[in-house]
């Protein structure tokens, strides 16, 4: 169980995400909530009794984090075999069943560059007299992990699609983050993670049209590596969404999400919506984000702990994003404006998560990511 790895995570962690935790399980409680009239069949087993021991334990944490995990309780007995209506489940598009997730890895969620750049980083061996540079490296790995863990929560596959060749993502783990590997396996044994290389993806040609398209590459016609590129994460992503979408009888496509550091995934997740000929009533929600390019390892793990307090409010946004915050003249205030949350613009949050900035203090960093997290609660729940 997902939210059993959260608590067990948060468990280790600082005030501020054991208060971004709490968010998380709050808005899986009214994930869960807004699915039980259409739920029947014998009751799953899930120790929610281990869950709130658990988060008894967590440090500072808030009062409403017991209330969120009373409510959770209540909740979290569902079926083993889940039915869905077509009304119901169009209603239910920021369900974790009804939600994928798409991530790249290099400089998305694996600071690639900045590791080729700065050799002095190698595989984390102890917690015990470590330098700054391990220091660093461990204080990623570890939010990076509870990255995963959150948004393991919020939808039921998380794909990282990669255009770098097999076995490239097991190797980046077991050299610099062999903490995650035993994280990774289990989640992908069970399918809730899946590392998909995208020059392995069948390619599919059609003969349809596409001249009006929002995307204006000609992805049947390749002319340069970029467009390879794309059209590589094109054809994973809509195989991906497929498979996702086709898990029981009528299931239309509603809400999917993408987060990289180039254009290319950009592009193309917005290529399989446009392309997407579902039911007229079906409703297809597309977030497509690109974050700063090649970020240092101190820049990257801000950027994770700040996407883990706001991806509950990307998941239940019930609309479009089309964001590009490496070359958004105010990256923070256009993400407050497309996750229609015009007062986070006013919280002075540090420009280091954009590259723009220095790195900032410890003290600083938290002081704004609570408030976000504040905020955030605020404005969901």
């Amino acid at each position: 169980m997902v939210l059993t790895d959260l608590h067990s995570t948060l468990a280790h962690s600082p005030p501020m995400l054991a208060r971004t935790g709490a968010n998380i399980i709050n808005m899986t409680s009214m994930s869960i909530s807004r699915d039980t009239h259409t739920r029947k069949g014998p009751e799953k087993i899930i120790s929610t009794e281990s869950l709130c021991t658990t988060a008894s334990d967590l440090p500072s944490s808030p009062s409403w984090l017991n209330s969120s995990l009373s409510s959770l309780e209540k909740v979290m007995k569902c079926d083993s075999k889940t039915t869905y209506s077509s009304a119901s489940s169009s209603r239910m598009f920021a369900d974790a069943s009804q939600t994928l997730l798409f991530f790249d890895w290099d400089n998305t969620l694996f600071p690639t560059h900045h590791f080729l750049s700065h050799p002095v980083y190698s595989q984390i061996k102890s917690t015990h007299n470590m330098d700054a540079a391990h220091a660093e490296l461990f204080s990623y790995q570890d939010t990076l992990k509870q990255f995963l863990c959150i948004a393991c929560s919020l939808s039921d596959r998380v794909a990282i699609v990669t255009n770098s060749k097999r076995p490239w993502v097991d190797r980046c783990i077991q050299r610099y983050l062999p903490g995650l590997t035993s994280f990774m396996e289990e989640h992908q044994k069970s399918g809730q993670i899946e590392i998909v290389y995208a020059d392995e993806a069948p390619a599919k040609r059609t003969g349809r049209n596409t001249c009006l398209r929002p995307v204006h590459k000609v992805l049947d016609n390749i002319e340069d590596k970029g467009e390879m590129l794309t059209a590589a994460k094109y054809n994973a992503m809509k195989n991906e969404a497929t498979k996702f979408y086709s898990r029981y009888s009528g299931q239309t496509w509603k809400n999917i999400l993408s987060f990289g550091d180039m254009e290319y995934e950009h592009d193309a997740v917005q290529e399989v919506s446009w392309r997407r000929k579902g039911p007229k009533r079906e409703c297809l929600r597309t977030k497509a984000v690109v974050l700063p390019e090649d970020p240092t390892l101190t820049q990257l793990t801000l950027s994770l702990q700040l996407l883990q307090i706001l991806l509950p409010a990307y998941v239940n946004l019930d609309g479009d994003i089309d964001a590009n915050f490496k070359e958004a003249e105010d990256p923070w205030k256009e993400l407050a404006d497309g996750l229609q949350i015009p007062e986070m613009a006013q919280i002075p949050f540090p420009q280091h998560v954009w590259g723009r900035a220095q790195e900032p203090s410890q003290a600083e960093a938290t002081e704004a990511l609570d408030q976000v997290a504040i905020l955030l609660h605020e404005k969901l729940f």
